[in-house]
């Protein structure tokens, strides 16, 4: 949904943003999108399953609907190509590190036009600030050592022909290659915003949890959102979602960096589009994992009452240092209604 900023004074798109194009059936961004952004990076979109008309969960800056890749082979090839060239005798994770361009080389050329058209004093000062930033480059690649090997992908089992199966037959080896894929991005500082969502939402059928047969036959979205079925197939199914949650949350605190792990440096979302029966924006089951060095305080369980999505999304914004006093919009019939009231009390 679209930001507030991104309204008139009626609650109606401001068309000259690119973020507002009406076209968007979201009428915005989504928070993966608007984070990296503001940080001027990538995302890393990843699905397992396939693409519904109806299932559509991530938009990016310009409006359009992004999809997500669902092939974690075909991820892997788009993310590390530039760094797989065996010709070159720099290793890959060297090669990763070169990428990285320095802040003060990517303004050189701006730097040394204004140099010469100040006076002396304001130039000293300017120069004494360029070699404050470029010892603290040299420091954070002298310190903050991310442990990145040879960037391979290892998939958890028989990699599926078909990596969009409705039936979800694969979808256990797909997020188990996707966590992998994350991780490994993650350490070697080629994404920092990722986005991982299931896209099956009507026939799953869940074999990896009923020894290779089908658990649930007839529809999981009958299952899930119709209230049939029983509640063993409800229970392991969400059960299920929840150990892939805790595998990628494993996976990064498994993963050294600096002198710690990527968790330590890391915040995870986890969220439903459904409350029971029904999809909405309030009182949905969310978690948070990681801490963000002391931002969050873990370990607990928070009830909101009359808090939305946006309200979540703005408190992740600001705890990762984007300013925001507000995310998201509902469409009413007098052009628009507060989809959010602000940021969440402090989590410290």
């Amino acid at each position: 949904m679209p930001t507030k900023e991104s309204l008139d004074g009626s609650g109606n798109l401001l068309a000259s943003r690119p973020e507002c194009q009406p076209t968007s059936d979201a009428g915005g961004p989504s928070i993966e999108y608007f984070l990296a952004n503001a940080w001027k990076d990538q995302v890393l979109s990843l699905r397992v399953g396939e693409a519904p008309d109806e299932h559509k969960r991530s938009y990016q800056m310009g409006g359009s609907y992004d999809p997500g890749q669902a092939s974690p082979v075909a991820a892997f090839s788009k993310m590390f190509q530039a760094v797989m060239a065996p010709t070159s005798v720099l290793s890959q994770s060297d090669k990763l590190k070169a990428k990285r361009q320095s802040i003060l080389d990517s303004v050189r050329a701006s730097f040394d036009r204004v140099s010469p058209r100040m006076g002396s004093g304001d130039r000293v000062r300017l120069q004494a600030h360029a070699d404050q930033i470029r010892q603290l480059e040299l420091s954070l690649n002298t310190v903050v050592k991310v442990t990145c090997s040879n960037p391979k992908l290892n998939p958890t089992g028989t990699m599926p022909a078909n990596f969009e199966q409705g039936e979800g037959r694969s979808d256990d080896v797909i997020a188990g290659t996707h966590i992998d894929l994350l991780a490994t991005a993650f350490a070697c500082h080629s994404a920092r915003v990722a986005h991982l969502h299931f896209s099956n939402i009507q026939n799953n059928t869940f074999p990896f949890l009923n020894g290779g047969k089908d658990f649930i036959t007839g529809g999981w979205h009958p299952v899930v959102h119709g209230d049939t079925g029983t509640d063993d197939q409800r229970t392991k199914a969400m059960q299920w979602y929840m150990k892939v949650f805790g595998d990628l949350v494993n996976k990064l605190a498994a993963t050294p960096e600096g002198t710690g792990n990527l968790m330590d440096n890391t915040v995870v979302l986890f969220t439903s589009s459904l409350r029971q029966s029904y999809h909405g924006t309030t009182d949905l089951p969310v978690l948070i994992a990681g801490n963000l060095g002391g931002k969050i305080k873990t370990g607990r369980m928070i009830k909101y009452t009359n808090k939305t999505t946006g309200d979540l999304f703005t408190t992740l914004l600001n705890l990762l240092d984007v300013p925001a006093t507000s995310f998201g919009w509902n469409k009413g019939t007098a052009g628009g209604r507060p989809f959010n009231s602000g940021p969440l009390p402090s989590w410290a």
